[in-house]
């Protein structure tokens, strides 16, 4: 390995482990090159510019603001109200509808705090209200809110897409299947842990009905707004890009289009106040990505012109021939580093690295899209660094140590089948961009 990137993954490490954002430790890597290697700072500030002004990037900010309108203009609480009346009735049903708010609002706002923040905010009075246990909840939340990534229109598949140089749509349908597993083996797990558990009160169907019925009138006694206006936004969005109506950067912006006045006239949640925050904590997210992708592209152009991708196939040949074990390697790798970086930052430094290698080992990169997220997503709730498992312990108020046991098992018997199956079976990711897209056909 040259010395160059050893001093760029050095410089990195240092910088996070002392505190420095992640952004910035990227940036900060870059100039360590700089100063001590024959990379000068011109190349590094045209190859960064000239990878982020692309018009598929243009769709993050565009669905981080969509998203961040939603979370203000009262959609979340709708998506919730829609999802009780199928399965409030159920012990345990409260978890299936955590779920499936999750994906949803998951996929729309591309940001597993976000969802976790919004859904977790709402859910948690109703469930405290019917005494189920705050250690399993929380772990459900700090899972549940991961589900996003996997969900089309997700922000990771577009930086994926961008960052890999390939279709953004065959990276939305690679996700799909995966995503949808989880929903069912996250559900099928809850039902299971709170089975026994006689404390949890189940909604009657009574009590469901008249919650329908108090939902459909404000407390000033006018008529409520339906929930419908809330469910159509990803109707919309999914529909215009599979029809082919608009692409992912197009459907972006028609989310924003769309979600403004069902806030502002609709719901009525959105004014001048919330529309300015929704509008300010976009632009912090939208600008720490953009300077993310900014170092990662400058980081990732300098280890690829250092041949590092080249050095990971022959070390991977040198440790083992056999490719069941190279994948498992990679997989081992990508839950670390989930494990120690955001979601934005992981898939941005170690795709331009690791999409050379899978192609090496004979792996589609539209396969790899689905095994990438599905383990950023396992290192994200994996101990001992598990961020998403801190962040639900302080929005669901529970105790770190009773999550757990539970969170060992959405681990054990969620995330890491579906790891498994889209690693080892390649249908499972390549099923939908063939049938759809006509991809590799």
């Amino acid at each position: 390995m040259s010395a160059i990137v050893i001093i760029g993954i050095a410089s990195l490490m240092v910088l996070m482990i002392t505190g420095i954002p992640v952004a910035f430790a990227f940036m900060g890597a870059c100039l360590a090159m700089a100063i001590f290697g024959d990379y000068n700072t011109a190349f590094m500030v045209s190859t960064g510019f000239a990878k982020v002004s692309s018009i598929t990037l243009l769709a993050m900010p565009l669905y981080i603001l969509a998203g961040s309108l939603m979370e203000f203009g009262g959609v979340g609480a709708r998506i919730v109200n829609f999802t009780n009346r199928f399965v409030g009735h159920i012990r345990g049903g409260l978890t299936l509808i955590a779920i499936l708010c999750c994906g949803i609002f998951g996929a729309i706002t591309g940001s597993g705090d976000a969802t976790l923040s919004c859904i977790g905010s709402i859910l948690r009075p109703k469930f405290d209200e019917k005494r189920y246990p705050k250690g399993v909840i929380a772990a459900l939340m700090a899972n549940a809110s991961i589900i996003g990534m996997l969900i089309p229109p997700s922000i990771l598949m577009i930086l994926y897409a961008w960052s890999a140089e390939v279709s953004v749509l065959a990276c939305f349908l690679s996700t799909v299947v995966s995503g949808i597993l989880v929903i069912i083996l996250f559900s099928i797990i809850s039902l299971v842990l709170l089975r026994n558990d006689k404390n949890v009160e189940v909604l009657s169907r009574a009590e469901i009905k008249q919650m329908l019925e108090k939902q459909k009138y404000n407390p000033d006694g006018s008529k409520a707004p339906s929930s419908v206006w809330a469910m159509l936004m990803p109707v919309i969005i999914l529909g215009g890009i599979y029809s082919g109506m608009f692409t992912a950067t197009e459907a972006a912006a028609v989310s924003c289009i769309y979600v403004i006045p069902v806030g502002f006239f609709i719901y009525k949640e959105l004014n001048a106040k919330t529309f300015w925050s929704s509008l300010r904590k976009a632009f912090v997210t939208s600008g720490i990505i953009l300077i993310t992708s900014f170092g990662t592209s400058v980081l990732s152009r300098i280890f690829v012109d250092e041949k590092l991708p080249q050095m990971l196939v022959e070390l991977l040949l040198n440790i083992t021939t056999n490719r069941f074990a190279q994948l498992l390697l990679i997989n081992v790798f990508l839950v670390i580093i989930g494990m120690l970086m955001s979601d934005t930052a992981a898939i941005l430094l170690v795709t331009p690295i690791l999409v050379p290698v899978v192609r090496e080992l004979g792996m589609d990169p539209i396969q790899f899209a689905s095994i990438i997220a599905v383990n950023l997503g396992f290192g994200n709730v994996t101990p001992p660094c598990a961020p998403k498992i801190y962040l639900s312990a302080r929005v669901m108020d529970a105790e770190v140590k009773d999550m757990m046991a539970p969170n060992m098992a959405y681990l054990l018997f969620g995330w890491l089948p579906v790891l498994l199956i889209v690693t080892y079976w390649s249908p499972a990711s390549m099923l939908l961009p063939k049938l759809i897209m006509g991809y590799g056909a």
